[in-house]
């Protein structure tokens, strides 16, 4: 069964429906490739995302909070490939299901140019959120699999021949 999100910017509600794993694996691959990139021209993020998810842990967001994902945010954004962004985007939004609050599917790029010429300023946010939530199931709580994973490549413990 399908999981549906939503995101909510004023009074406006977006909805999706989050791709299945097949799907959502490759796709994670390919935002995964396109960040990497990203995080590596500004290599002080990695540290602030942990502190960040720590800060949430232990007690929700904070305005201060806010405004330190805005800043690493654009920080990022200029060592993000516009292009790929835009495909990424569009990709979520198609295999996603992403809709507007009046129920218009924004895959469609007659009603997502509707939609955004009159509500400009949630394109960047709803795109964000829709590859995040596409995406984070397969890196977010995945430590004992990566723990598991690891283990296999160190050497075996098992007896040698002689």
């Amino acid at each position: 069964m399908s999981q549906i999100k939503s995101l909510k910017i004023d009074e406006r509600e977006y909805k999706l429906v989050v791709m299945s794993p097949w799907r959502g694996a490759t796709y994670a691959a390919k935002v995964g490739g396109l960040l990497t990139k990203a995080l590596a021209g500004e290599a002080g993020e990695a540290k602030d995302l942990a502190d960040m998810k720590s800060q949430i842990a232990g007690g929700g967001v904070s305005d201060e909070l806010i405004q330190k994902i805005i800043s690493m945010i654009t920080r990022i954004i200029p060592h993000i490939d516009p292009d790929k962004f835009s495909q990424l985007a569009q990709e979520a939004f198609k295999h996603s299901e992403v809709t507007a609050p009046n129920g218009s599917q924004l895959a469609d790029e007659g009603l997502f140019d509707e939609w955004f010429e009159k509500h400009r300023g949630d394109f960047f946010p709803v795109a964000i959120w829709a590859i995040k939530e596409n995406c984070s199931g397969f890196f977010v709580g995945g430590g004992a699999g990566w723990s598991a994973l690891a283990s296999q490549f160190l050497p075996s413990k098992s007896p040698t021949d002689g």
